[in-house]
């Protein structure tokens, strides 16, 4: 299966808040932000409903991680002895 670049290329300034949510879901941040999502029905169809502010390619690169990595724990100065 294919892999899709999906760029947000418009502001959400002023679009309904569905519009906002389905950027939300397709991880998708800020102006001109670009991520990498496999290709199935369910990223086609939140595609289509704000196809007016992305554009979409197919591409073979891989995945964009969805959740940021977590940051490691502080240690307390009395565990570090």
């Amino acid at each position: 299966m294919a892999n899709l670049k999906i760029t947000q290329i418009k502001s959400v300034i002023g679009r309904p808040q569905y519009q906002r949510r389905v950027l939300a879901g397709l991880g998708i941040k800020r102006m001109n932000h670009t991520v990498i999502r496999l290709d199935t029905p369910e990223m086609r169809g939140m595609i289509f409903k704000i196809k007016h502010l992305l554009t979409v390619e197919e591409t073979n690169e891989p995945l964009t991680p969805s959740k940021s990595p977590k940051r490691a724990q502080a240690v307390k100065a009395s565990d570090a002895e």
